[in-house]
């Protein structure tokens, strides 16, 4: 007796809505062409309940568009001020020190503060 292949059962379901398929162990369901009929029947009413684009909410989209195109724009210029500071806050410390040794040198040479 042929014991492998794939074999048709009946699932313990109610009304018979699933048949079960079982193949070597695994097991898995498939809708009965009684469900497959009836979400074919439901398509076109899903279909009136799901948003329709139009010429509106293209508008309010491309608007939220603008939008987040700006806020991009200020973040990147924002990190670009950041990179600014930065550069300029070294430059400070930088001067800040030669000036320090400019003084010390000019007090080694005899020169007093004002």
């Amino acid at each position: 007796m042929y014991q492998g292949g794939s074999r048709r059962n009946k699932s313990n379901t109610r009304n018979g809505d699933y048949l079960l398929i079982t193949n070597k162990g695994g097991a898995m369901k498939l809708p009965s062409l009684r469900n497959i009929e009836r979400v074919v029947r439901m398509v076109p009413l899903v279909k009136d309940i799901l948003p329709i684009n139009n010429e509106s909410d293209s508008g309010l989209l491309g608007i939220i568009k603008d939008q987040e195109n700006a806020l991009h724009d200020k973040k990147a210029e924002i990190c670009k001020l950041r990179l600014k500071i930065k550069d300029l806050e070294q430059t400070l410390d930088i001067t800040e020190e030669l000036r320090t040794e400019a003084e010390v040198k000019l007090g080694k040479a005899g020169y007093r503060e004002l």
